[in-house]
């Protein structure tokens, strides 16, 4: 039975990996714009336009991969901000002495949040445009009943009051 369990579990991997490598595909530079945050793109929003769970992203190591080699490809065309070094004076206490690199990202780029404001109102709006534009067709067509009426009415020469 447990060699069931991992076989599921790993096809479950593979078709995770297999949605994220399609839906990566069709994603252009604004959609890229709209998801990143700095140096990396927003696991959240990530997770929900392709249709799996954020820990899936966090915990399956192949689409982690595939989202990390994709976001190193991303910073080679420029779409998302660079990676930058950690100065030592900011490195907390007892980690002076690591030999590995520390790297920080990018803050949060407060202009991409008010984009994405911006497109959800205009979004809105141009619904309520839609709706009040089906409104004045529906009550133009009520006052061509009314106009036919009163047309002839008045050429009976019954005028209503």
């Amino acid at each position: 039975m447990s060699k069931s369990i991992k076989e599921e579990q790993a096809s479950q991997a593979d078709e995770s990996l297999a949605k994220f490598m399609s839906w990566r595909e069709t994603q252009s530079a604004a959609d890229v714009a709209a998801m990143s945050r700095g140096a990396k793109l927003n696991r959240t929003e990530v997770s929900k336009r392709v249709g799996i769970a954020k820990s899936t992203l966090n915990d399956n190591h192949l689409v982690k991969k595939a989202l990390l080699d994709w976001e190193e490809e991303l910073r080679g065309k420029k779409q998302l901000a660079a990676l930058r070094e950690t100065p030592k004076e900011s490195l907390p206490k007892g980690r002076e002495s690591d030999s590995k690199v520390e790297v920080e990202y990018i803050p949060y780029d407060q202009s991409l949040k008010q984009l994405k404001r911006l497109s959800v109102e205009v979004e809105s709006l141009k619904k309520k445009c839609l709706d009040k534009d089906a409104e004045i067709s529906r009550l133009r067509g009520r006052l061509e009943r009314y106009e036919e009426l009163s047309e002839v009415l008045s050429g009976t020469g019954v005028l209503p009051r």
